[in-house]
């Protein structure tokens, strides 16, 4: 196969595996409304900022780690391939819904799984009524461009609002402390 063609199909092949843990199995099909919306978000890079507290290379780590399961559960694919990219914010933002509902609010006997924690997440930015059907209408992928360099850029209020994980009552700035402790406050605030 042509390497052009094979990492186009290894890109869309990665991408539907991504959105099945959001709820999306058959993704461009009707049951998907947000689909430009995800496409977006999978060829935006993630970045992380230098002057952070704390570790946020983590969120960089947890969207490897996603690629590393691709290749572990699709043997015929050449790990190589995957990591010559910088993960996406799809990528970032699909490995921490996971580490929400796996390390931190698993209950079996809940409704939450990473497609809600996900969906959470894109509501906190403001996005989820970024749909397809109102797309140039409503929102155009220069309002994503906006809001999701001011969340990576860390130019939110000191409230987190127009971060991941906006707070009511911070008893830190969240501009200045990484992703992990200010989800870890924003679940504390809002799941007690």
């Amino acid at each position: 196969m042509d390497d052009d063609i094979y990492e186009i199909v290894l890109r869309d092949a990665y991408f539907r595996w991504l959105c099945h843990f959001i709820g999306f199995d058959d993704i461009g099909y009707s049951s998907c409304r947000h689909c430009l919306l995800l496409t977006y978000l999978y060829s935006m890079d993630f970045y992380i900022m230098d002057d952070v507290e704390g570790n946020e290379q983590n969120r960089i780590i947890d969207a490897t780690d996603l690629k590393v399961e691709f290749c572990e559960t699709h043997p015929e694919i050449d790990p190589d391939t995957m990591f010559e990219n910088d993960p996406s914010v799809l990528e970032v933002l699909v490995a921490l819904a996971r580490r929400i509902d796996f390390d931190i609010m698993y209950d079996s006997q809940m409704e939450r799984n990473s497609s809600y924690w996900f969906w959470k997440i894109i509501q906190n930015l403001g996005m989820d009524c970024f749909t397809d059907d109102n797309y140039n209408y409503n929102w155009s992928y220069d309002d994503v461009d906006i809001i999701m360099e001011r969340c990576m850029d860390r130019t939110y209020d000191k409230n987190g609002n127009g971060s991941l994980f906006p707070l009511k009552n911070p008893t830190f700035d969240p501009r200045k402390m990484e992703i992990w402790m200010q989800m870890q406050a924003w679940l504390n605030e809002n799941y007690p």
